[in-house]
């Protein structure tokens, strides 16, 4: 089957976390991520990591960073746009300096990407094309 058309994804192992608040959004995000019906599968990553936010009070970043660190490697498209950003401005200023990313789950997800296919520079210019939907549909 072609990786375009079924994205791949790994989602975090509940069972190796050891940081309780960490378990906690674990389990609300595979949770949310369960309940969501009828969509693709990195919609509903997307999704699940916006509604595990608001259930939280954290912001989509903090949990996709929290996932990230936790096992979770999944699309470009499946992570909010502030996460992104974050990984896409550490890559251009590491590169830049000639140094390695000091966070190894954002390297492994960058490797993630590439092996999925992606250009190693391919967000540079490239919009996120996950679009947000209005709250009546996703609550």
């Amino acid at each position: 089957m072609n990786n375009k058309s079924k994205p791949h994804i790994i989602f975090p192992i509940y069972d190796h976390v050891s940081d309780e608040k960490d378990r906690e959004i674990i389990q609300m995000f595979l949770q949310r991520y369960r309940d969501i019906n009828f969509m693709r599968s990195e919609v509903k990553v997307f999704n699940a990591i916006e509604k595990t936010a608001d259930l939280s009070g954290n912001s989509d970043g903090v949990i996709a960073k929290i996932l990230v660190d936790n096992g979770l490697r999944a699309s470009r498209r499946s992570l909010p746009q502030d996460f992104l950003d974050h990984i896409d401005n550490l890559t251009l200023r590491m590169s830049a300096e000639t140094y390695a990313i000091s966070h190894q789950p954002f390297e492994e997800l960058i490797e993630f990407w590439l092996e999925e296919g992606g250009d190693e520079y391919s967000f540079i210019g490239a919009p996120h094309t996950n679009q947000k939907l209005p709250s009546f549909l996703t609550a």
